[in-house]
């Protein structure tokens, strides 16, 4: 750190990469040792690897960085042991934070119909018989030609004409029955046709599939994230110069009744917190989660979308004031979208088309 006064600045960074399964090892054979408490004459045995407690090494951020599973690393720590997390936000230990992001993109699902059936009820039945009942009714109004009532068709005796004679071709051909298979392809597409199957068949025209498909949308979302307070844990120990540790208990968090007791100690010289706990114990983890939910705008809170303005919208100020451009005098207001009016010569033809009509039933 170079500088003046109270004013300094790092010159250089130095950093160090250590093999993560080499820094996993180290710990736990550092937590391993026992440091007997002068003056005691019990057996120290409570350590990492001892199977009464369980030891965890957290950022500042709540993430876990080691556990004795390894299946834990990288997680949120509110997610493997939310009851403990929850009580480091509520000691001050762990600040909450609330973010908003406003450009964030939702992913709705799309789901397609089933051409499964329903479970079957006795309600089902009836409509069944309601609807059949109805269709039938409709079916037989129909059959009756009600409409002739109120718009007859007359009918009048003619004289018969004789029988037109009709010229047959040798290759006539009734339209009533088909003709006979050619073989062919069943469908006109010239891929089907190039591409066809191992046995020289075409390739067979298969129904569309419907699948489930995620529609993006953008959206806001809200996601509560946790910083270290270290206010709390930087404290020393005014024996040892050391930051001290931080006990607390879980109380009646199971049936029997019993208390999970757990320290949080500093990692000197790191953003590193070491967390113990005791397994013995059961207490039920609650689950506390950073992934981003969707904030919904409605009648509960119609307030939200006026009140996102003022919070978390953190943006550069321009450096001056753009309120005019010299090219905007060659811009040319102009839309490229029909109006609602109507077509007069759509109007004109089709007057025409029904008067040419009406003269040719009048004569």
């Amino acid at each position: 750190m170079v500088g003046k006064g109270n004013r300094k600045a790092p010159v250089a960074v130095a950093g160090m990469q250590i093999d993560y399964a080499t820094f996993r090892q180290m710990f736990f054979n550092e937590t391993k040792k026992c440091v007997q408490t002068r003056g005691s004459q019990e057996p120290c045995t409570r350590t990492c690897a001892s199977d009464n407690l369980e030891c965890y090494v957290v950022d500042n951020n709540g993430f876990v960085m080691i556990s004795e599973d390894p299946i834990h690393t990288g997680k949120f720590f509110g997610e493997v042991d939310g009851t403990i997390m929850e009580s480091l936000i509520q000691h001050n230990i762990y600040k909450e934070i609330e973010i908003f992001d406003y450009q964030a993109i939702c992913l709705e699902t799309k789901k397609d119909g089933s051409d499964a059936s329903m479970i079957f009820t006795p309600f089902k039945m009836i409509g069944w018989a309601f609807q059949a009942l109805l269709s039938h009714f409709t079916w037989f109004i129909i059959r009756m030609e009600i409409h002739h009532i109120w718009n007859p068709d007359w009918s009048f005796a003619m004289p018969q004409s004789p029988p037109e004679v009709k010229d047959y071709v040798d290759n006539y051909y009734d339209d009533t029955y088909p003709s006979e298979p050619t073989g062919s392809s069943t469908t006109n597409d010239p891929l089907i046709e190039e591409f066809p199957l191992k046995d020289g068949s075409p390739i067979p025209l298969l129904p569309m599939t419907y699948i489930n498909k995620t529609t993006p949308k953008p959206c806001d979302k809200r996601v509560f994230l946790y910083e270290l307070n270290d206010e709390k844990l930087y404290k020393p120990n005014k024996q040892t110069g050391k930051p001290r540790p931080i006990k607390g208990r879980l109380s009646n968090c199971h049936n029997s009744e019993c208390e999970r007791p757990f320290s949080v100690q500093l990692i000197p010289h790191t953003n590193l917190m070491l967390i113990v706990a005791d397994k013995l114990c059961p207490c039920f983890s609650t689950k506390l989660t950073i992934v981003p939910t969707k904030i919904e705008y409605g009648p509960s809170n119609e307030t939200g979308y006026c009140e996102k303005l003022k919070y978390n919208i953190y943006r550069k100020k321009p450096a001056h004031c753009l309120s005019y451009h010299p090219e905007e005098v060659e811009i040319k207001l102009c839309g490229g979208t029909s109006g609602l009016c109507a077509s007069t010569s759509t109007i004109i033809l089709a007057t025409l088309y029904c008067l040419t009509g009406y003269l040719r039933y009048t004569q």
